[in-house]
């Protein structure tokens, strides 16, 4: 054993060497080349100290655990260069950024019940939350989404028809409990996709519940309509971000002939004006083209009246991570 006496020489040795302006991290290299014999006093017995190595490594808090190592292996190896290798990869450490990104992501939740109110800076957080839609990924950057504020007049009238379908099928109490239900809601957004159809579906444009091209894989409207989803999933984790919370609904009603002319749908209208969006394929047969708006579905918005609890998931990572050779 080194008495504590040595040890504290050999600390202050090293530090005189190096400095004294940043942490000091010790690496000891045992080596069995020599051996020193000490005696304490007149007769007390030798004790054999293998010779160590101390190399002093300086490193600031800004460095990452993987370029201390790096040092380290450095120093240990008498500063010999090794040969980088073309398959190394060197992950960098996590920053708090980047965790707090994914805990946004992994702790959205669909909210069932909203306070009766919305805060004064609602409408501030909506607009911010609509920016970050729009930089959705677009294929053919026909920028195909639109967003429905809707107010309290159509806000009604949405829910009366809603109730009117439900009481159809379901009884007249049925229809009045959805509609106690539905009024309940604070904020009400109606996303809907605005994109091209050819006029051989122009019968089925004015028909919310057909889904004309969206079977082609090739079709500018399944396209758009994979573009108006991957809005409605930026917009929701905005406004989750804000303390939001909200729930993406598809109801029958959304699809109804009768919504859409509540909110004022565009169904069916020439492409002439020009607002169908640039398409890098386009062709000489614009004029076979109409726009068609349908609706995504409706966002309910407002802030969670409890903290929502994360469901289990029937699949972990392991089980939809496939690799290929």
């Amino acid at each position: 054993m080194i008495s504590s006496r040595t040890k504290i020489l050999i600390l202050v040795v090293g530090i005189l060497l190096k400095g004294t302006s940043e942490s000091v991290v010790f690496a000891f290299a045992f080596t069995t080349k020599s051996r020193l014999t000490t005696g304490r006093g007149r007769g007390s017995p030798s004790k054999r100290i293998e010779k160590k190595h101390f190399s002093f490594l300086h490193t600031s808090p800004s460095h990452s655990p993987s370029s201390v190592l790096s040092k380290v292996s450095d120093t240990e190896d008498e500063q010999k260069e090794t040969p980088t290798s073309e398959s190394s990869i060197t992950i960098p450490t996590p920053t708090p950024i980047y965790n707090e990104f994914d805990q946004i992501l992994q702790s959205r939740r669909t909210i069932n019940n909203f306070q009766p109110n919305l805060p004064d800076n609602w409408e501030e957080v909506l607009q911010n939350a609509i920016q970050s839609a729009i930089h959705a990924p677009n294929h053919k950057r026909t920028e195909p989404w639109r967003f429905h504020l809707l107010g309290p007049e159509t806000i009604q009238k949405v829910c009366e028809l809603n109730a009117s379908i439900v009481a159809e099928k379901k009884g007249e109490k049925a229809g009045e409990k959805k509609l106690e239900r539905w009024l309940q809601m604070p904020g009400w957004l109606v996303v809907t996709c605005r994109t091209t159809a050819s006029v051989s579906e122009s019968a089925s444009a004015t028909d919310s519940t057909s889904n004309s091209s969206m079977g082609d894989p090739m079709s500018i409207e399944r396209e758009d309509y994979a573009a108006c989803c991957c809005a409605v999933q930026n917009l929701c984790l905005s406004l989750h971000n804000q303390g939001f919370g909200t729930k993406w609904t598809t109801g029958p009603v959304n699809f109804d002939e009768r919504f859409a002319e509540i909110v004022g749908l565009n169904i069916g209208e020439s492409s002439d004006d020009g607002d169908s969006g640039d398409s890098d394929d386009s062709d000489d047969n614009d004029d076979d083209d109409c726009i068609k708006e349908f609706v995504v579905g409706t966002i309910w918005f407002g802030i969670p009246e409890k903290p929502a609890t994360a469901p289990n998931k029937v699949h972990e990572v392991k089980d939809v991570l496939i690799f290929h050779t």
